[in-house]
């Protein structure tokens, strides 16, 4: 059982001064967007599913939530929902290019917490393939706290080529990516002007922040169910093309094809080697 949570921020971008007195444009968290989905795989026929957005108490970079912080808003939500929920342990957490919207936590911003987010550069992108980051939950005083293990993960890199963008992606799943306005020069201001939308219409900007984190959530769920239809493996490739490794060597095994001899790796029948 996997707790799918996409995940999305709101920038705002804006000139400040930093320290030594030069101006800079920094971009300010405005909100944090999530969509989560509990899926097993018995319950594709229903799946408890439930989004939200969080505000930080400020726009500057101390008041950005810890990753924990946003895991523990985006679980309490799902509680609020459905009190009775048997929340899984093992998390994804899924954005539409994570290189934009992990720095939205301020764990990113010390070197030592950000350290402790396992993160890697996979193909231009942040992920923790090799370790989870582990988020842990207090239940009270004299109780043990409730131990999480994270995975980031990024719809781009399960994207196929020529769908790369969140839009493509809601046009392959029928859900589409709102728009802010059917002009497009009013479209690309209010885009640039975050700020101004979240004061003056509310409502648009929550729908759009949230439609972008359920956009995330459901690829990820259709991602892992058709992997899992594929290779009877229910988990989240990290990668489309790792999909195809995957069912070249279950191919290969159901022939009685050692993958090793295959590939004239060390250790495969004769010890060949390429040269």
């Amino acid at each position: 059982r996997y707790l799918i949570i996409g995940f999305d921020t709101e920038y705002q971008r804006e000139a400040v001064e930093n320290a030594d007195g030069k101006v800079e444009r920094r971009n300010k968290v405005l909100s944090y967007q999530f969509s989560c989905r509990i899926i097993s795989p018995e319950n594709a026929e229903f799946e408890p599913h439930w989004s939200g957005i969080v505000l930080p108490k400020g726009r500057q970079d101390s008041d950005r939530l810890t990753l924990s912080e946003f895991v523990e808003h985006a679980l309490a939500a799902g509680f609020r929902a459905n009190p009775n929920l048997k929340m899984p342990v093992d998390i994804y957490l899924v954005a539409h290019f994570t290189r934009a919207d992990v720095p939205g936590f301020s764990d990113f911003k010390d070197e030592a917490s950000r350290k402790a987010m396992q993160l890697e550069n996979i193909r231009g992108l942040f992920m923790n393939v090799s370790k989870d980051i582990p988020v842990k939950l207090s239940r009270g005083k004299g109780l043990k706290p409730i131990r999480l293990g994270v995975k980031i993960r990024d719809t781009i890199a399960l994207a196929p080529a020529g769908a790369k963008s969140l839009a493509r992606l809601g046009d392959i799943l029928g859900f589409e990516k709102l728009k802010l306005s059917d002009d497009p020069d009013e479209e690309l201001r209010l885009k640039q002007n975050m700020a101004e939308l979240m004061e003056t219409n509310w409502r648009l900007f929550r729908e759009y922040a949230i439609r972008d984190a359920e956009i995330c959530d459901q690829y990820t769920t259709r991602i892992i169910r058709m992997y899992f239809e594929k290779t009877k493996k229910f988990k989240l490739p990290v990668t489309l093309t790792s999909i195809g490794v995957d069912l070249i060597q279950e191919f290969w095994e159901t022939q009685g094809v050692d993958p090793l001899e295959i590939v004239n790796r060390p250790g495969s029948v004769g010890d060949h080697q390429l040269k």
